[in-house]
This record gives structure tokens, sequence and C-alpha cells, in this order.
């Protein structure tokens, strides 16, 4: 706006919100014209520019006897964001998620470009696909998912009798 506004004027101010911190914010912007003066309330909620992001995306196990436990595998968590996560949760949903368990990242918090590692473990419960997803969130840095499976197959015993030829 000029320094001087012509009676039945306007002019257009605009605000820029660029919260440093998390969470709700107020301020005012206040216009003095002589002693006349008007405000308008500014309010604005800052956000948490964390982002978590996952690599790989899924894990494939191979074929697994039921009740057997596979090699673990492992994916890779980083915050791509530029500012720190809260404390991330790990969890396992989906039909399959009682077969799939998980160790490191659970209440770890990230700062950007920091990582952490979670490893996997599959153990079947029964035969055929076993199909999960594994879910890592945190209240500031959304949520990423890792789609898990695998194929599992029954044990097989093989019984062999305990005849003696001298049994007769």
């Amino acid at each position: 706006c000029p320094a001087v506004l012509a009676a039945g004027a306007n002019c257009t101010i605009s605000a820029k919100f660029s919260p440093a911190t998390v969470g709700a914010k107020t301020a005012s912007l206040d216009v003095v014209a002589g002693t006349a003066s008007v405000s308008a309330p500014l309010t604005g909620i800052g956000i948490s520019t964390a982002q978590i992001n996952v690599n790989p995306s899924s894990l494939t196990f191979g074929l697994t006897n039921v009740g057997d436990t596979a090699a673990t595998q492992s994916f890779t968590v980083t915050n791509s964001g530029s500012t720190t996560t809260t404390n991330l949760v790990v969890a396992v949903s989906g039909v399959a998620a009682a077969d799939y368990s998980t160790a490191g990242c659970a209440g770890t918090a990230l700062m950007n470009s920091q990582s952490c590692t979670v490893t996997v473990t599959y153990k079947p419960t029964a035969v055929g696909s076993r199909v999960a997803s594994i879910d890592v969130s945190a209240a500031t840095g959304g949520m990423a998912s890792v789609g898990v499976s695998g194929t599992a197959q029954p044990r097989l015993a093989i019984l062999i009798p305990n005849v003696s030829p001298f049994d007769n």
C-alpha cells in the first residue's frame, strides 16, 4: 500500500505464515491511520515438515515350511523432511500379520536425514500365500508402509517303520 491512501481508495495487504515451530499460532495485523486504527486477527497452525520414507517398499520371503523361521530381511526408515519426527510406531497389519514380527526403530525419533533399520522375521502359521503390511508412522512425519509376502508349505515328515527282517 502507498504511504498515503486517498479517501475511498483501498489496497491489499498480504501476510505470509512461516511458523518456526509446530502448533497453533496467533498474531494480529494492525493498520494505523492518524488517530484511527483497525486490527485483523491472524491465526494458523504450524505443521511438521518431517517426512518418513522406507526403502525398499516391499520384502519377499521365499518358500518356507509352516512353523519354520525364514532368514530375516530388513528395510530402512529415513526422515527426508527438515524437522525431527516424533517417536516412530512400527505395526504389522493384514491377514497374515501374525506370521511377521519386527525389531528396530519403534520409539525412535529421527532428525532430518537420519535413518534407522527395521528387521523383519517371517514364521508362517498356515499354508499358502502369506501377505501383510508393516506400517511405520509418527505423529509428525506421516506414515509409510512396506508390503511383506511369503509362501508357506506344509512340513513333510517321512516315517520309516521300524521293521526288522528277523521279526518273523
